[in-house]
C-alpha cells in the first residue's frame, strides 16, 4: 500500500518476477544496475525483482541529479539506470502497471539467497559515514540480507503475529528501511510505504488501519501532537535512529492498551540490526536507554581507545564483530568473521545489553568539559514549547537552535533547562531558528 496504489503480495511478486527477467537479460551479478526511484511500491518490487534475478543493485535518493547518478555509476562502474523519473532519461523506466497475478505467488518465493560469492550479487548503499568515520558506498551480499531477516524473525518480537499492517517510514534504499522491510515480509505483514518527506501527511491517510509503526523519532513527535488518535489500532512502535522522547510514545498511544516498544541500533554496514529491545509500553521498569542485547548474527564489545576491552558499565568505543557486515567495494573474496570499530559511544551492562552513549563528532568540548550535545537537546526537549533543537560550538560559545511551537523568552527555556542540565551544559546563546536540518532519514545534521 502507498498513497498512490495498492498492491496485493501476488501482483507484488508477479511484477517482480516480470521485472527479474529483464534484469537477468542485462548481465550477472557482477554487473551493477544503479537505481533511483521515488516511489516507494516500485522501490519494493525492484528490491525483489533484484533478489530473483540476482543482480547487484546500488541505490540512491530520489531528487538525486544526472550528473550525481553519472558519477556513481562510473564509480561503481553500473551499466544501467533504472527510474520512475523521466528527467533522468533512464535506461529502463520503471510504471506501476501491476502485473496479473497467477498460480499464488509470493514475494517470500522470491527472496532467496543467491550464493555467497566474492562477485556478488550486491545491494550498494552510501554511508554518510557518520557511524564509522568512513563516508562512501558498502556493499551488502544479498544473502546477508535475507540471513539476516530470518535470523531477525527468531525474535519473539516478529512471531507474535500482531503486525498485519507495518507503517515503514525510513526509505528502502536505507539500511534501516530495507532490513526493517526484509523482517516484516518474512512474517507476512502488509505495508504502508510513505513518500519520501512526507511520511507524516501520508500516516493520517491511513494510520487508521496501522498496527505497526517503524520510524525515526521525529515522526512520532509529530504524531504526539495530535489532538485525536490518528493510529487507533497500534499494537507497536519501533524506533531506530536515535532514542525516542519516552512521552512522545506514550501521548501517541495514550488510547491503547497493550502496546509494545522495540528500539533498534544499527548501521549502514549491518544489514540488520545489531541490537534490539523490545518491552511492554506499561512497563515502568522499562529501559528506555537500552537498545538490547545483540541480536543473533552478531558479537558486540566495548573498547577504548587503544582497543583494549572494557569491562562493564565502563563507556567506550562500540565494536560490532559477525560474517554478515557489509562491506567495500575493494574487499576480498574471502567471507570470513569480520570485526567494524565504530565511532559510536555506548557500554555494557551487567546483562550483556548495549547503552550507546552518543557519537565521537556529537560530543562538544566547552570550558573544559566534555558535553554531549544529545543530552544538552533533551534537557531542552522536555519543555512543552520546544519542537525541536540542535546543539552545537562555533569554537568559543555553545549555541542551542531551537523550534518553538509557540513564542517564550530564551532566559525562560534557560531556567528551565538549569533544573535538569548542570551549569557547564547550559548554552551560552540560544537562536530561534525556523527548521533544523535532517538527513533523508530522519536525523539531525550536524557539523
Amino acid at each position: 500500500m502507498t498513497p498512490s496504489a495498492r498492491w496485493t503480495r501476488a501482483e507484488a511478486a508477479a511484477t517482480a518476477a516480470a521485472w527479474a527477467e529483464w534484469l537477468a537479460a542485462r548481465g550477472g551479478p557482477e554487473q551493477t544496475v544503479t537505481a533511483v526511484v521515488e516511489d516507494p511500491a516500485l522501490l519494493a518490487i525492484l528490491l525483489l525483482a533484484a533478489l530473483a534475478a540476482r543482480r547487484s543493485v546500488a541505490f540512491l535518493p530520489p531528487g538525486t541529479e544526472r550528473p550525481a547518478v553519472e558519477a556513481a555509476m562510473r564509480e561503481l562502474q553500473a551499466d544501467a539506470l533504472v527510474s520512475d523519473q523521466p528527467s533522468l532519461e533512464p535506461d529502463v523506466l520503471l510504471e506501476a502497471r501491476q502485473e496479473r497475478a497467477t498460480g499464488g505467488r509470493d514475494p517470500l518465493d522470491l527472496a532467496v539467497p543467491a550464493p555467497a560469492r566474492a562477485s556478488g550479487p550486491f545491494f550498494h548503499l552510501r554511508t554518510s559515514g557518520t557511524t564509522t568515520g568512513q563516508p562512501g558506498w558498502v556493499r551488502v551480499h544479498h544473502a546477508d540480507a535475507i540471513w539476516a531477516a530470518r535470523a531477525m524473525c527468531r525474535l519473539a518480537h516478529y512471531r507474535s503475529g500482531r503486525h498485519r499492517l507495518v507503517f515503514l517510514n525510513p526509505p528502502l534504499f536505507h539500511s534501516y528501511g530495507m532490513s526493517a522491510f526484509f523482517e516484516y515480509l518474512h512474517v507476512g505483514s502488509a505495508f504502508a510505504l510513505p513518500r519520501p518527506g512526507r511520511a507524516f501527511f501520508d500516516f493520517l491517510k491511513v494510520g487508521a488501519t496501522v498496527t505497526t509503526i517503524e520510524a525515526v523519532p521525529d515522526l512520532y513527535a509529530g504524531l504526539a501532537r495530535l489532538r485525536s488518535n490518528p493510529a487507533p489500532a497500534l499494537v507497536h512502535v519501533g524506533i531506530g535512529g536515535d532514542f525516542p522522547r519516552r512521552e512522545d510514545i506514550r501521548r501517541l498511544c495514550r488510547h491503547g492498551t497493550g502496546v509494545t516498544v522495540s528500539i533498534r541500533y544499527g548501521l549502514t554496514e549491518t544489514p540488520s540490526a545489531v541490537a534490539h529491545h523490545a518491552f511492554a509500553l506499561d512497563d515502568e521498569h522499562a529501559d528506555w536507554t537500552s537498545s538490547g542485547p545483540p541480536t543473533p548474527l552478531y558479537r558486540i564489545a566495548i573498547v577504548d581507545e587503544a582497543g583494549a576491552a572494557c569491562p562493564p558499565m565502563a563507556e567506550g568505543f562500540i565494536v560490532v564483530r559477525g560474517r554478515h557486515l557489509a562491506e567495500g567495494p575493494g574487499h576480498g573474496s574471502r567471507r570470513h568473521v569480520r570485526l567494524l570499530r565504530t565511532e559510536d559511544l555506548g557500554y555494557l551492562d551487567a546483562k550483556g545489553c548495549l547503552h550507546v552513549t552518543g557519537r565521537t563528532k556529537h560530543f562538544i568540548k566547552h570550558h573544559g568539559f566534555r558535553i554531549s550535545a544529545r543530552t544538552v537537546e533533551e534537557g531542552f526537549l522536555v519543555n512543552e514549547a520546544v519542537a525541536d533543537c540542535r546543539a552545537r560550538h562555533d569554537g568559543a560559545q555553545l549555541i542551542l537552535e531551537v523550534v518553538l511551537r509557540h513564542p517564550v523568552e530564551p532566559a525562560a527555556l534557560l531556567r528551565d533547562a538549569a533544573t535538569r542540565l548542570p551549569a557547564y551544559a547550559l548554552p551560552d546563546r540560544i537562536d530561534v531558528v525556523p527548521a533544523i536540518e535532517k538527513t533523508l532519514t530522519g536525523k539531525t545534521v550536524r557539523a
